[in-house]
């Protein structure tokens, strides 16, 4: 699947953003289109329009892939992208703690 087909919502900042953005940059996903916001720092003007029109929580990271299909939660994420692309085999592990 090229063509960035896959759209990311995501922060910049923060230890899920990174998480994702390791595990993008390990699994040699370059075709995921990355739409950056910056971390708010209050609540006003949170979450962008186009946010609420995906999420009711306003929460990120998001990803849509080109059927529509919608994924929360950076451990949901990992878990969908690693289904979808087998290799490299990257194991996701869930945290322990959690």
């Amino acid at each position: 699947m090229r063509g960035k087909a896959v759209k990311l919502y995501n922060f910049g900042f923060g230890p899920y953003p990174q998480r994702l953005n390791i595990y993008l940059a390990e699994k040699g996903l370059s075709d995921v289109q990355r739409v950056m916001f910056k971390t708010p720092t209050d609540k006003t003007g949170w979450p962008p329009a186009e946010i609420a029109a995906i999420s009711q929580t306003g929460s990120l990271p998001i990803l849509i892939d080109e059927a529509g299909t919608t994924v929360t939660q950076s451990l949901a994420i990992l878990e969908f992208l690693e289904d979808r692309y087998p290799a490299p085999d990257i194991e996701v592990l869930p945290i322990p703690w959690i």
